[in-house]
């Protein structure tokens, strides 16, 4: 078999994997997921495409066929950032943070009433275990009140920590961030010159968000990473993709 051929098989074989991991997400969580459509958006595209370059490529008018290799070219170079930008993911999921930090920004995620949601709860339970084993660390929760949330984000995670045990003088707040480059503003301004902060969130969220606070402050920078769900895993990490592209491009902020 030709290569081009081989590469359009693979299209075809990818777009009806992203079809049944679109469902596989909507069964297991609904559709509230940021972007789920994504999954769809890539399969109408792949399986469509491969199936007629299969079938009718040596048919195909010559305009049709270049640009047909055009993407092609384009969606290897996209694969291949991809995977890049997951290698450097997947070493942060797996990175121990620096011992008796000075300060440890727990990220928000998002509430149910006045319960954290199952992300949000996850970064707690990190940011518990990071406090807990570093006595010394002063931990800044993070997030304002959603037009649809009863509380703060921060409030829910002082709550949770305090219930967990964590002394209330050890737990600073900042309730005015709405996104993730917010969190670290609003929370650097509650700091003492710290010589170290560690970002707290989920797994596949440390790499850009400890990007994001690098660009902010000269301070060493570490993360503890949240347990991630192993199913919806692979979409928030091609949600992290396309959002760090997004970043980069606008120029808001830079990869030091």
């Amino acid at each position: 078999m030709k290569a081009y051929r081989i590469i359009n098989l693979i299209e075809v074989i990818l777009g009806i994997i992203f079809f049944l991991y679109f469902f596989a997400c909507v069964i297991y969580a609904g559709l509230k997921i940021n972007i789920i459509y994504v999954w769809v958006l890539m399969g109408a595209v792949l399986i469509p495409k491969g199936i007629v370059w299969l079938k009718r490529s040596d048919n195909l008018p010559k305009l049709i066929k270049a640009a047909y290799y055009v993407f092609d070219g384009l969606f290897a170079i996209f694969l291949s950032l991809l995977f890049v930008f997951l290698g450097f993911l997947i070493n942060d999921m797996n990175a121990k943070p620096v011992k008796n930090a000075d300060y440890c920004v727990v990220l928000g995620g998002g509430l149910k009433g006045e319960r954290p949601s199952a992300i949000l709860q996850r970064r707690i339970n990190a940011a518990y275990d990071y406090l807990i084993e570093n006595p010394d660390t002063i931990a800044i929760a993070t997030g304002k009140k959603a037009d649809d949330e009863i509380i703060s984000e921060a409030l829910c995670i002082k709550r949770e920590l305090m219930k967990m045990g964590i002394r209330e003088e050890r737990i600073l707040m900042e309730e005015r961030s709405a996104k993730t480059i917010e969190n670290f503003q609003y929370a650097l301004e509650l700091t003492d010159e710290p010589q170290s902060i560690v970002v707290v969130s989920n797994g596949f969220h440390l790499f850009r968000s400890k990007m994001i606070l690098r660009n902010l402050t000269d301070v060493t920078v570490s993360g503890m990473p949240g347990k991630s769900d192993s199913i919806l895993t692979p979409h928030y990490c091609f949600r992290e993709f396309i959002s760090f592209s997004i970043d980069v491009l606008s120029g808001n902020y830079k990869i030091k």
